[in-house]
């Protein structure tokens, strides 16, 4: 297994895997240690036997109440590699959790940034092309969000 292949596997299962089935664990991790992120795939890495590339000031994690019901998180990654790593994520959720989405902003084959998304059933679906500048990528995943649950 290679650092790809986990971090692959780190972004596209073990995070939305932990978002929609430990969602109370999770949230918790994200909000008591800053560094959760580098540490999880470190250790995934060192459990196969490599040296982690990245550093812990690469992942961030920064928590957002957008409004009385909705909560946001954003983790932000390493730059990725090559596609279809990701650059963020971005986690929109009530505290029932009964209006969850867990996005991710992906560099796709050709080097574009992509909003994609990831469904309680652990299917993806990708969206759009999108830009890191201007929010542009935020937009799009809340825009998505509030359609899907109908938010004005």
């Amino acid at each position: 297994m290679t650092n790809y292949q986990i971090r692959f596997d780190f972004e596209h299962h073990v995070l939305p895997n932990a978002f929609f089935t430990n969602r109370l664990d999770f949230i918790g991790m994200l909000l008591m240690d800053k560094n959760s992120l580098f540490y999880v795939i470190k250790g995934m890495m060192e459990d196969k036997g490599l040296e982690c590339p990245y550093t812990e000031d690469q992942f961030s994690i920064m928590p957002l109440r957008l409004n009385d019901e909705i909560s946001l998180f954003t983790l932000t990654f390493p730059e990725p590699e090559k596609g279809p790593l990701c650059y963020k994520c971005y986690l929109f959720f009530d505290e029932e959790f009964s209006r969850a989405m867990y996005f991710c902003i992906e560099k796709n084959e050709k080097g574009i940034p992509v909003v994609c998304a990831w469904n309680i059933k652990g299917e993806h679906v990708e969206y759009m092309p999108c830009s890191l500048e201007d929010l542009d990528d935020f937009r799009k995943c809340a825009d998505i969000f509030n359609t899907e649950f109908h938010i004005r």
